[in-house]
C-alpha cells in the first residue's frame, strides 16, 4: 500500500465526508455544488437537504465526478381534482427530477465535471420500515442507503434536524439492545451502499480487497457512532 493510500486509510477511520482526496488535496466541489442544489431547491415544500458524497469512502477524485444526495420528503400532495398523489410516485419522475437538477447545478455553477444526483426519498413509512427491518436483523432496501445519510456531518438543510428528530421518536420506546440493533442496521445500509463502488475504489486508491474490507468495517463502526450522536443515544 502507497503512501497516499496509507493516509487514506488513516483519514477515513476519523473522517466519514472529509474534503481530501486520495492525494491529500482540498476539494471543495462536492459542498460548492451542494450550496447550489440547496438554492434551487428550499423554496420546495418537500426539500429536505443535500448531501455531497464522494467515490467509495467519502474521498473524491479531484477530477472525478460530484455525486449529490437530495434528501426529500415523498409527501402525498393534491390536485384540483382532490386526489392525493405522491410528490415522486414512480421510478421515471424521480429519475428524471434527479437529471434535471443535474443539468441545473451545473449550469448555473458553470463547471463541465458531470454532475450526479440521487434521491434519497424519505417518509414516515420508510422510517417505519427500516426500523423494523433492522430490529429484525434484516437487510434494509437499497435505497434506504441514500436517505439515511441524512446522518451524514456533510448533509445541509434547514429541515434535516426535524426529520432526525422524527427518526428519534420512531426509537424512543425502544430498549438499549434494540435501539443498537436499529443504529447498526442503519449504517450497515449506508456502508453497503459505499461498497457497490468497491473496485473502482480499490484501483483508485491502490488498496487490497482485505485492506478495503477493514476500512469498510470501520466505517461501519464510525456510522453507528455518527448515528448515535445524531439520535441522542448514549448506550452502544
Amino acid at each position: 500500500m502507497g503512501k497516499s493510500a496509507e493516509r487514506f486509510q488513516q483519514l477515513s477511520t476519523k473522517y466519514l465526508a472529509p474534503l481530501e482526496t486520495t492525494k491529500g488535496n482540498l476539494e471543495f466541489s462536492g459542498p460548492l455544488a451542494a450550496e447550489m442544489a440547496e438554492k434551487l431547491l428550499k423554496k420546495r415544500e418537500d426539500y429536505i437537504g443535500v448531501v455531497p458524497i464522494g467515490s467509495m469512502m467519502g474521498y473524491p477524485a479531484r477530477k472525478s465526478d460530484i455525486d449529490l444526495v437530495l434528501l426529500m420528503e415523498n409527501k402525498e400532495s393534491k390536485s384540483t381534482t382532490g386526489t392525493s398523489s405522491t410528490t415522486f410516485i414512480s421510478s421515471a419522475s424521480k429519475r428524471m427530477f434527479e437529471t434535471e437538477m443535474a443539468n441545473k447545478i451545473r449550469d448555473k455553477l458553470r463547471w463541465k465535471r458531470d454532475i450526479h444526483c440521487i434521491g434519497g426519498y424519505i417518509d414516515e413509512d420508510s422510517i417505519a420500515e427500516a426500523i423494523d427491518l433492522s430490529l429484525h436483523n434484516h437487510e434494509l432496501p437499497s435505497e434506504s442507503g441514500f436517505w439515511l445519510q441524512i446522518f451524514s456531518p456533510a448533509a445541509i438543510g434547514e429541515h434535516r434536524d426535524e426529520w432526525i428528530n422524527l427518526i428519534g421518536i420512531g426509537i424512543k420506546g425502544l430498549s438499549v439492545d434494540e435501539r443498537s440493533k436499529v443504529i447498526k442496521g442503519f449504517a450497515g445500509a449506508i456502508v453497503y451502499v459505499e461498497k457497490k463502488s468497491e473496485p473502482k475504489f480499490r484501483e483508485r486508491a491502490r488498496m487490497s480487497k482485505e485492506e478495503t474490507e477493514q476500512l469498510s468495517a470501520n466505517r461501519q463502526r464510525l456510522w453507528e457512532k455518527q448515528i448515535a450522536v445524531a439520535l441522542g443515544v448514549q448506550e452502544l
